[in-house]
């Protein structure tokens, strides 16, 4: 009797130590299976004044039921710009409030968009524990985070090219060739009556760029200063210097006079950086105008057309002059006939 009862005791005792253990093994499976992991992620390199997307990814070992998430972020370094409805953004604060959508998926992905405002690191922080259920049973998983920095790189501001691309004269010589990177010229033109001299020029970025002439109000025979000085929309500028000899009346320009003068002329023409300095700080400021009456900068059909032939340049530009003469002698008469017209009412008035 008293080995039947010890071994009952023996087999009873095993039996509670399986299912002690069985029970162990279920609950560490069950809390295994319960657990999920958040990661935020940005896939881009990120520079201020730019947009990009933060990725908040949420991997799981059961399917995925009601998510509440809530994290902070430094509202003077970021501005939230948008993100799908079941998230709020509210003082530095993103919240989450997700049902689900009926699917059986472990995993989903929120992402939101900001614009970073000034560079800086932007730590992002919960405010709170995240909850995340289980679809099924409605149970609370056990999550996982890591904190998230963003490093905002300042962003380098690449100024305007404010270079020329050309400058060509319509007629005389000019040396070296040209050359964005040279910013010294010696030319050679034929005598003008007018004093004028007929170039073409084109900024290495047409649209952003503006080209002023200052030097050259008329041009005389022997040597003259002409300086172009170019504008960007973002404040940068460059300078052009062109040393012109205008030959003396009734001389002839021909590859000999033009080689003549050119090589009597120094190789190492003397730019005054603080003059020109001076000049781009007056044209920044505004407090000068282009002063470069005698330099026709033409455009460039007209140049192409007429470079071979300076008197169909004269002529083009003379035409344009009295159509602008024409225009302007129309104002004045019809400007007298109002005076005339009103002195005329005036009078009859007084009667």
């Amino acid at each position: 009797m008293t080995k039947l009862v010890k071994k009952i005791v023996k087999i009873g005792m095993s039996a509670m130590f399986v299912a002690v253990l069985f029970s162990v093994i279920c609950q560490v499976n069950i809390a295994r299976a319960a657990s999920a992991k958040l990661v935020m992620d940005v896939s881009q390199e990120v520079f201020e004044g730019e947009e990009f997307t933060l990725d908040l990814l949420l991997d799981t070992d059961e399917r995925i039921g009601i998510v509440n998430i809530a994290f902070s972020y430094d509202t003077s370094l970021l501005k939230f710009i948008s993100a799908p409805a079941v998230i709020k953004a509210s003082k530095g604060v993103i919240t989450i409030s997700d049902g689900g959508d009926g699917s059986t998926s472990t995993q989903r992905k929120y992402s939101i968009r900001f614009k970073a405002l000034k560079s800086g690191i932007c730590v992002f922080t919960y405010t709170k524990k995240p909850e995340i259920k289980t679809r099924i049973e409605d149970k609370v998983m056990s999550v996982s985070v890591d904190m998230f920095e963003l490093e905002i790189n300042k962003k380098e501001i690449v100024p305007m090219d404010a270079s020329l691309s050309v400058i060509s004269l319509a007629v005389g010589e000019m040396e070296p060739e040209f050359s964005k990177d040279i910013h010294t010229y010696k030319a050679v033109v034929p005598y003008d009556e007018n004093g004028v001299l007929y170039l073409y020029a084109r900024a290495a970025n047409q649209e952003n760029t503006d080209i002023e002439v200052f030097g050259g109000e008329k041009l005389l025979p022997g040597e003259n200063k002409v300086t172009l000085i170019t504008r960007t929309e973002d404040g940068n500028s460059q300078a052009y210097l062109l040393i012109v000899t205008m030959l003396e009346k009734g001389t002839e320009l021909n590859s000999e006079t033009s080689d003549e003068v050119l090589s009597s002329m120094p190789d190492d023409i003397v730019y005054d950086d603080e003059e020109i300095d001076k000049i781009i700080e007056q044209v920044s400021e505004k407090q000068v105008t282009a002063t470069g009456k005698g330099v026709v900068m033409v455009s460039e059909d007209v140049f192409d057309k007429a470079k071979n032939d300076i008197g169909a340049l004269k002529k083009e530009l003379d035409e344009m002059r009295m159509k602008s003469a024409m225009y302007l002698i129309i104002i004045v008469i019809l400007s007298i006939w109002s005076v005339i017209s009103l002195i005329y009412v005036l009078r009859n008035l007084r009667k």
